[in-house]
């Protein structure tokens, strides 16, 4: 998710970036994650995952700019259950 966000799918192997991820806090902020992905880009460091990272790639989607576009996806998804 976070590699849609920012629009670049190096993040999901980017070390600097994954490392950085703090899943234990169960929120997201994609500002914030944005942020964090400008601070460390330039790095070209490699995080080594113990799977292939690719299979994520199944659950990318195409982002979402602005609340109604967001609002109306989430109701879709809320219909379709």
């Amino acid at each position: 998710m976070a590699s849609v966000v920012v629009g670049d799918e190096r993040a999901l192997t980017h070390r600097a970036f994954v490392e950085g991820l703090d899943l234990a806090s169960g929120g997201f902020d994609p500002a914030e994650t944005e942020r964090r992905w400008r601070a460390c880009r330039s790095s070209t460091a490699v995080y080594e995952w113990t799977f292939d990272p690719a299979v994520l790639q199944r659950f990318d989607t195409e982002r979402l700019d602005d609340a109604s576009a967001v609002a109306r996806a989430v109701g879709a998804e809320e219909e379709a259950k």
